[in-house]
């Protein structure tokens, strides 16, 4: 074997650099592009990952797809006509009576009729919901936000399955096969992502009842 001599590493080089399609433009630019696109479809890929990861960590949770109506109200609540208006649709649906108390200030007595009893249970002064609200999935994770650790997410979610009495909630009910967004953040934990929390028009419209605050008058 001949040894290797310097001079034709040398002319070899110089060779390479005198190549006239290194010698343009376009060629590097070429390069250039090439690169970006290379690391495009690597940030790409790692994100669609990711997305596919926290949308499979969501539908995995089962208060999240098969959620119960949490619902929870005083049974003598103000006689407003936000009050009024929020419990009307149980109303209709025979879930419960209403009935005006004189007092000062007045006062709305709620009295769950006998198909209501199905569904509601009272406990000392409260009322509450005892069914399951329907079947839900995530099917697409539209943004994220956060860093290695900790996720926040906005994602589109549809249901597949309702309970027949959800108009209780009025016209804050959701519909089946209808598209929905959430918000939900996520936390890195023991090699998985764990939801912490998530937030939807469904959680959002039990929080009006819970925000019904007892009377506080005195009916006689």
């Amino acid at each position: 074997m001949k040894p290797f001599r310097a001079s034709r590493f040398v002319e070899l080089a110089s060779k390479i650099r005198g190549h006239r399609l290194l010698r343009q433009r376009k060629f590097w630019a070429a390069c250039g592009i090439g690169v970006l696109l290379v690391i495009a479809a690597s940030v790409w890929a790692a994100r669609s990952l990711r997305r596919a990861e926290v949308r499979e960590q969501l539908n995995a949770q089962i208060a999240f797809r098969d959620p119960a109506l949490e619902m929870m109200f005083p049974r003598q609540v103000s006689d407003t006509p936000a009050n009024r208006e929020l419990l009307a649709p149980g109303d209709r649906l025979g879930l419960w009576a209403l009935r005006a108390r004189s007092g000062n200030p007045a006062v709305l007595e709620v009295l769950v009729t006998n198909a209501g009893w199905r569904l509601f249970s009272v406990v000392g002064n409260q009322i509450l919901a005892t069914f399951r609200a329907g079947h839900r999935e995530v099917t697409r994770v539209l943004d994220l936000k956060g860093d290695s650790r900790r996720l926040q997410v906005r994602f589109q979610y549809r249901w597949l399955e309702l309970h027949p009495r959800i108009g209780v909630l009025g016209e804050a009910a959701p519909e089946v096969g209808r598209e929905y967004e959430g918000e939900a953040f996520l936390e890195y934990e023991n090699d998985r992502w764990k939801v912490v929390y998530w937030d939807t028009p469904l959680e959002q419209a039990i929080a009006h009842f819970r925000g019904l605050g007892a009377a506080s008058g005195r009916s006689p």
